[in-house]
């Protein structure tokens, strides 16, 4: 025979199993929302990473193209037309004395001459023309020889065999831009001698490993204070999915250790060549 209290101790176990399992039932749903809303968390975030790396990719490709095109008008319209000028005066009767009007003519083709080989030097540094005409190989050796020549600074380099044909041609780019600047740097702030670096493949990357023998800095003061050329360089490993990783110790100079995969995707800059 069922009692009340028998009855009202099942209705009562009914009761605690349902509100039991109601429990259970709304910690799953909440781990599985939160699950789901990490989820969706993350890929936004990988999406405006994504988006972040494109967006920077396609500034490059642009900041590139300009640069092309501003090179080329300097060399083509600009140059021709201080190579004219410079032509013209050569032309214009010479005063039979040493006379302020003589002194003046010396002084303007002075001023011409060196300005036309201040436009040359730019347009060279805007394109490249090693690099874009011969390969990225000559476009480095030429990069060098502008650093040294005629100076007691000295660059050490190595390059991968074959590297012109084995890495695309928007990497080459990028990492003559970065090598540049790197060197820049260095003769700019290092006070260095020597400047080593070499490239080669590693695994799925491309690897280029550079030292100077300059004063160097402390890391806290490197990682407060870079300046935009390592910025810049930070930006272009960046868009091209790699890595780099800066090291320095006071009177050891710097170290800069960069990765680049080898299959890297990023829009081309064009290729338009200027002599």
């Amino acid at each position: 025979m069922v009692t009340g209290a028998s009855l009202g101790v099942a209705s009562l176990a009914l009761g605690l199993s349902g509100m039991f399992l109601l429990s259970v039932a709304v910690v799953i749903f909440f781990t599985i929302y939160q699950r789901k809303l990490q989820k969706q968390q993350a890929f936004i975030a990988e999406e405006r990473l994504r988006y972040k790396d494109e967006l920077l990719s396609a500034t490059l490709e642009v900041q590139e193209r300009e640069k092309v095109r501003i090179g080329r008008d300097l060399h083509d319209e600009i140059g021709s037309m201080l190579s004219s000028a410079i032509l013209s005066l050569s032309l214009l009767p010479k005063p039979e004395n040493d006379t302020a009007e003589t002194h003046h003519i010396q002084r303007t083709q002075k001023i011409l001459n060196e300005t036309a080989e201040n436009v040359r030097a730019i347009s060279r540094d805007l394109v490249p023309s090693a690099l874009y005409n011969l390969g990225f190989t000559e476009g480095i050796g030429s990069l060098c020889d502008r650093f040294t020549n005629g100076t007691g600074f000295k660059i050490d380099y190595s390059l991968s065999s074959g590297i012109d044909n084995q890495m695309d041609k928007h990497i080459q780019i990028h990492l003559y831009r970065i090598i540049n600047e790197l060197i820049a740097n260095t003769v700019k702030h290092a006070e260095a001698e020597k400047v080593e670096f070499s490239l080669d493949p590693r695994g799925d990357n491309w690897n280029l490993i550079y030292q100077d023998n300059g004063k160097g800095m402390n890391m806290a003061h490197l990682t407060a204070y870079k300046g935009l050329g390592l910025k810049s360089i930070e930006g272009r490993v960046s868009s091209l999915g790699g890595e780099v990783e800066f090291s320095s110790k006071p009177k050891e100079g710097i170290k800069v250790d960069l990765t680049i995969p080898i299959k890297a995707h990023n829009g081309q800059p064009n290729e338009n060549r200027s002599s």
